[in-house]
């Protein structure tokens, strides 16, 4: 945390991605149990996460990138492999791309440390990705449904 809210006694900030329809029920973006546990930590964040449902599951994972926490985006995944030739890690010399996208994830790698809480999946996390089957509308109103939420 900057000196700046320090002065002010801000000690905290909670963020939560609105596309997680779940943040609206449950403990949400406020949830007293993670926030307790990032505090009691000593971590300067915390952040959610959910363990893999199948292998080729499009979510997210948080790393460590030298020395400081890190969240790939599940799109980054697939690049990193382009990284990799004859099971070396390979990085270019030059400027080879730009991203225009800053998420409040993006400022993770800017803390000393994060703790990883794990979440059910079923209470609290139900994305929208695609039209229609798996992470679709449909499938989280159900999810909400689950929870005892009705759109």
């Amino acid at each position: 945390m900057s000196e700046k809210y320090e002065r002010v006694g801000l000690r905290s900030i909670a963020e939560g991605k609105l596309v997680l329809v779940l943040l609206a029920g449950g403990q949400g973006i406020a949830d007293p149990v993670f926030l307790g546990a990032t505090i009691e930590s000593g971590y300067a964040c915390g952040s959610k996460v959910i363990r893999k449902a199948y292998p080729e599951e499009r979510v997210g994972a948080i790393c460590t990138l030298k020395g400081s926490p890190y969240i790939i985006e599940y799109y980054e995944l697939d690049d990193l492999k382009s990284y990799y030739k004859d099971g070396r890690y390979v990085e270019s010399s030059e400027l080879n791309a730009y991203k225009y996208e800053t998420l409040a994830l993006d400022l993770i790698h800017m803390m000393d440390s994060c703790l990883a809480f794990e979440i059910e999946r079923e209470k609290e996390f139900a994305p929208i990705k695609n039209k229609e089957g798996k992470d679709s509308l449909d499938t989280a109103r159900e999810l909400l449904k689950m929870n005892g939420w009705e759109l």
